[in-house]
């Protein structure tokens, strides 16, 4: 009863104890930790009489002092023979965790070969470089220190244990020529460049070398490399490549993913198969955008993959879910993806929409303008404005009211400038529901900067712009009830050149109906980049010849800011009235012009 009131872990140690004082045939046999494997050559060596010296730097009798001095009860373990063995053999190789036998060191040479391809590399028997890992900085001076230092002060500069005579190691300019024991020797060819360009990499190699660490002598220790160096340069010159049979992506890793070409939506992308009803864009605009999106990837699911996912990500409405079964990938993996490449998408920007860069592209979009308002008058028209609402789920709280426009849904608006072919030559976004068009305007960097259109031209708006000729030339059409039949005729030309920027902004939304035709269920400040994507896309298959024909036109705004209409009286309207006399006078340009 006594026992049983003591604590459970007491008790269990006396029950112990009672165990191993009736067991002692159990408590000897928990000395065979394990079981000496004799056909280690050491071990072999050691067990079978032979001599020790050359592997443990002691005599047999001292090695037998020693064991008797270090004779211990241990309960566990490798023993104090197998230990006391391991210790020595460390000594004396050095403090080498791992030696590496002659066998093993020409398997990395002929791996370094198969790297450099070329067989003056067949000596290499490692790479040297130095990482930086970010940390929380402690206080105190800088902790700064060059790799070459670093470098001459770890162990296996200091030691010489690694690598062995005969062989170097790879490294980088900022290492030095001479180091001592280690016959560390800077390689001054990038691997992938050895046989195409040696010496212009050699070059490089002499402009850098002012900015690299001096290098103390060490009392005729050291050695320079610069004549292993010569040597290594003149054996890739003469002589022949190693074979290519080594391809460092698939035989040095196991592969890090393989296309199953069993989902459907794959296997009609690399089968040649339509691209249009799954990805929502032609094979053509795709090869455009791979083409633009090309970047040098050491891991992840490539380019090709991430941007299909995104692009089905687009055309199933921005549905997590959906594209998670298509490809079989996670939920998470598939929003990493997603805001990854959408970040790409909105990079490259400035490649696909962009203003008239040359006099050129400037009179050719004057032209189209012309020819769409069928009359010589909008000979000076560089461009038509219009904002589009884009359904969102708003955000929680009391800024979610801030979002809903004058439809009372929830929005952002995408303020857009085309040319004569619908092509988005300029792209603002991101302001909420709530906010006038003529507002976001004077906010753009378009009317801020003020860089287009060029003096003389202007930009063709809806009636819910002010007529302004500084700082940003926009020439509205004449608001309701239209005095005179001057005025009149003067609406209906403005109304077909400008009407390109609504077409526009139907092919989009037909394009990506899922995207514009109900509430975009993200986080409303990833908004602006799906949009921009989504331009950006409309772009690239403008310019591919992939066009979609609008199903529905935009709806003309004819909303009027009460806050402008001074401001218009004293800016446009001369202007506009000018215009309108031209309209009235000249006769219209034949009908021979296709917007598409």
């Amino acid at each position: 009863m006594e026992m049983l009131r003591q604590h459970p872990r007491q008790a269990h140690r006396r029950r112990l104890l009672i165990c191993r004082h009736l067991c002692p045939q159990r408590r000897g046999m928990a000395r065979h930790y394990c079981d000496i494997n004799a056909t280690v050559p050491v071990l072999q060596r050691y067990y079978g009489g032979e001599d020790i010296r050359p592997d443990f730097r002691l005599g047999r009798e001292a090695m037998q002092q020693l064991m008797g001095a270090l004779e211990t009860d241990r309960q566990h373990g490798w023993g104090p023979t197998l230990e006391t063995l391991v210790f020595r053999f460390w000594l004396a190789t050095g403090s080498a965790y791992r030696v590496v036998s002659r066998e093993e060191l020409q398997v990395v040479g002929d791996g370094f070969a198969r790297l450099a391809n070329h067989q003056a590399f067949a000596k290499a028997a490692g790479a040297v470089d130095g990482c930086h890992i970010r940390i929380k900085c402690p206080g105190g001076p800088d902790g700064s220190v060059h790799d070459a230092r670093i470098l001459k002060n770890s162990p296996i500069y200091t030691r010489g244990t690694y690598p062995p005579p005969g062989y170097f190691l790879l490294a980088d300019v900022l290492y030095p020529f001479a180091l001592p024991y280690a016959q560390v020797v800077a390689a001054c060819v990038i691997l992938h460049n050895i046989c195409v360009g040696v010496s212009v990499v050699l070059e490089e190699v002499e402009e850098e070398e002012d900015n690299q660490p001096p290098v103390e002598p060490d009392g005729g220790e050291s050695r320079s490399g610069t004549a292993w160096q010569t040597v290594l340069t003149n054996e890739v010159s003469a002589l022949h490549e190693a074979p290519l049979d080594h391809d460092y992506f698939c035989q040095s890793r196991p592969l890090y993913c393989r296309i199953n070409l069993s989902a459907p939506l794959l296997e009609r992308f690399f089968g040649d198969g339509d691209t249009r009803p799954d990805f929502r864009l032609s094979r053509e605009a795709l090869t455009v955008l791979l083409g633009l999106l090309r970047s040098q990837r050491q891991h992840g699911w490539g380019v090709t993959i991430e941007t299909l996912v995104f692009l089905f990500w687009l055309a199933c409405g921005t549905s997590y879910r959906v594209v998670s079964r298509a490809f079989d990938m996670p939920r998470s993996t598939v929003h990493r993806i997603v805001h990854r490449v959408a970040d790409e998408v909105v990079a490259i920007r400035h490649k696909v929409i962009h203003l008239p860069n040359t006099p050129e592209k400037l009179e050719a979009v004057c032209r189209g303008f012309a020819g769409l308002a069928r009359h010589r008058a909008f000979l000076k028209a560089a461009g038509a404005i219009d904002g589009c609402h884009v359904r969102i789920k708003p955000p929680s709280g009391p800024d979610g009211q801030c979002y809903r426009n004058r439809k009372l849904f929830p929005s952002i608006i995408l303020q857009a400038v085309c040319d004569h072919q619908g092509h988005f030559i300029d792209t603002y976004v991101g302001w909420p529901g709530s906010v006038h068009d003529a507002r976001v305007l004077r906010h753009s960097p378009l009317d801020r900067r003020s860089v287009y259109p060029p003096p003389g031209h202007f930009i063709l708006a809806d009636g819910g712009y002010p007529c302004l000729q500084h700082p940003l030339p926009l020439i509205t059409p004449y608001k309701r009830p239209v005095q005179g039949v001057g005025a009149q005729r003067f609406n209906v030309h403005h109304s077909r050149a400008r009407s390109i920027i609504e077409r526009a902004f139907g092919m989009m939304k037909t394009r990506f109906r899922a995207i514009f035709l109900q509430a975009l269920e993200v986080h409303h400040t990833f908004v602006p980049h799906v949009i921009t994507a989504c331009a950006i896309l409309h772009n690239i298959c403008l310019g591919v010849g992939d066009i979609i024909a609008p199903e529905d036109e935009h709806e003309e705004d004819m909303a009027e800011d009460e806050g402008e209409q001074d401001l218009e009286t004293v800016s446009g309207a001369p202007w506009r009235d000018q215009l309108s006399a031209e309209v009235s006078a000249l006769e219209e340009v034949p009908a021979d012009h296709d917007y598409l």
